[in-house]
C-alpha cells in the first residue's frame, strides 16, 4: 500500500512538472516600460522572469506551478501558484496562454500581462 501511494505521488508530481515544462523559458513583459530589462538577470527589478520544471520566478519571488488543467479549445493551462518571497507566502490562480511571441497570463481579478520570450 505504502508502495503505491509512492508511486501516485510520484506520478501527480510529474503531471505538474510536464504541463509547465513546454511553458519553460525566460520573458519579459511586452510593454515600453520593459524595453530595457535584462534578460540575463532573473527574478530582480529589472530582470526577466522565468518559469524552469514547474516553478514560475518572478521579481523576488518563486512560485510552484501546481494542479495544471488544460483549457479546451486554447492553447492555455490553468495552475495553482503557491508563492513564497522574502517575507510572506500566497496562493493564487493563474491561466497562462501560449503565444507564438511568449506567454499571456491572467491572473485573479482579471490582470492580464503579456509577456514575450527572451532571445
Amino acid at each position: 500500500m505504502r508502495a503505491s501511494a509512492i508511486v501516485l505521488m510520484a506520478t501527480l508530481a510529474m503531471t505538474n512538472v510536464s504541463h509547465a515544462q513546454g511553458l519553460d523559458g525566460l520573458y519579459k513583459p511586452d510593454a515600453e516600460w520593459a524595453d530595457a530589462w535584462d534578460c540575463k538577470s532573473v527574478g530582480m527589478d529589472g530582470g526577466a522572469m522565468a518559469i524552469q520544471d514547474g516553478v514560475f520566478f518572478g521579481i523576488e519571488s518563486e512560485c510552484r506551478m501546481l494542479n495544471p488543467t488544460k483549457v479546451r479549445d486554447m492553447d492555455a493551462t490553468l495552475f495553482d501558484l503557491h508563492c513564497s518571497n522574502e517575507s510572506e507566502i500566497s496562493q493564487m490562480r493563474i491561466m497562462i496562454l501560449d503565444t507564438p511571441e511568449g506567454i499571456v497570463t491572467v491572473r485573479d481579478g482579471g490582470d492580464v500581462t503579456r509577456y514575450i520570450r527572451c532571445e
